[in-house]
């Protein structure tokens, strides 16, 4: 019998946070995994920053904490490539290929091969539906309910698939571990200015943030948000030269298990994001103390999807009505405290963390229905 195989596209540098845990759980079943970068768009280039000898130490890591066969090959794809990767793929054959939807990737030479009935599809976006059976099987990152997939029954939603699985050992830089370790801890996941004015209007407001924290004794950790080159390299959009000096570990690049993002909103004492980001969704859930900061130049654009008629709306528990009793919520656009002693009086305050079993074992769970279905 043939040798099962699968690939995994890696078109955004988000899909890293999905896959690991599944591609060691595909090898764990004696299947080989294909591991495919494609950095093959003019804007938004999400991996000209990760150098196949990047994956390739990455994956080496991973397999031997793991103790397992390094049975994957690894292949990463450019503008000039397309005659390579079909070379390839026709060769692999692969039974299942995990994916977000490429039909119409924005700024792309040329776009992988996506056969529906081979095809496991990721959902990253809310607006994204599919006809239920359109492909082998649709997943949700998201559980139904947030983010406008209310009353979508497109998607199948097979649990916390970024997080680590039961089983399996981190893949951690030693700057992060060392960094938990530290007395006070806060971590700040970035959140993009919508322009460089935005930029200019809220960079005061962040800094002020900042520096209360540093104020009060914390150590933080600033996770630069990646957009890709050129966007990165122009920093006319993020904070992280402006913030680099007040703060104690910045990471601008996110090859981890699980992702450095989930890891420190975990294991930090404080978690703080601005504005309107989809991280705010996890620091509510895993978080032990999470902080969210709109300033008032947040534009009604941005305020609107925080309401329930929105249709990015992000759903019943994180509505602005509720977010007070879900995270602790500072609006600059009506608060009248300052923003340190906002902190100093909330920094302190214990709230229920989203009961999901660190035991679990969802990729493990979700390889084996694929192998049955």
């Amino acid at each position: 019998m043939a040798e099962k195989s699968f690939c995994f596209y890696y078109v955004n540098t988000t899909d890293i946070q999905e896959y690991t845990g599944l591609i060691l759980e595909c090898v764990r079943a004696n299947i080989h995994a294909h591991i495919m970068v494609f950095d093959i768009t003019s804007e938004k280039r999400n991996f000209y920053y990760y150098s196949l000898h990047d994956f390739e130490d990455y994956f080496d890591r991973v397999f031997s904490l793991n103790g397992l066969e390094k049975k994957y090959s690894i292949h990463k794809y450019t503008k000039n490539d397309e005659t390579k990767y079909l070379s390839d793929y026709q060769k692999i054959n692969p039974n299942l290929v995990f994916t977000r939807i490429v039909k119409n990737l924005k700024y792309a030479y040329w776009t992988p091969v996506v056969e529906k009935n081979k095809s496991v599809v990721f959902l990253w976006e809310p607006q994204q539906t599919h006809p239920k059976y359109d492909n082998f099987l649709t997943l949700s990152r998201y559980v139904n309910g947030v983010i406008g997939f209310m009353n979508n029954n497109t998607a199948d939603y097979s649990g916390l698939l970024r997080y680590v699985g039961a089983g399996h050992t981190p893949c951690l830089g030693d700057d992060i571990v060392e960094f938990c370790k530290k007395e006070k801890t806060c971590f700040i996941p970035e959140t993009w200015a919508r322009n460089p004015q935005d930029k200019k209007n809220n960079l005061p407001f962040v800094l002020e943030v900042v520096q209360s924290l540093k104020s009060m004794g914390y150590s933080i950790a600033y996770k630069m948000r990646e957009k890709g080159y050129p966007a990165q390299d122009r920093y006319d959009k993020n904070y992280v030269n402006e913030v680099e000096s007040l703060v104690d570990l910045v990471i601008t690049k996110d090859l981890h298990y699980p992702s450095s993002l989930y890891y420190l909103i975990e294991n930090c004492d404080l978690t703080c994001t601005f504005n309107v980001t989809t991280t705010t969704l996890d620091a509510i859930d895993l978080s032990k103390n999470s902080f969210v900061f709109l300033s008032k130049h947040l534009n009604n654009h941005y305020r609107s999807k925080l309401k329930e008629k929105h249709p990015l709306s992000w759903g019943i528990p994180y509505f602005y009505d509720n977010l007070k009793n879900t995270t602790n919520l500072y609006d600059q656009k009506y608060e009248t405290q300052s923003v340190k002693s906002f902190l100093v009086d909330n920094e302190f305050r214990e709230r229920a963390q989203t009961s999901f079993v660190l035991n679990d074992n969802p990729h493990r769970d979700l390889i084996q229905r694929l192998l049955h279905i």
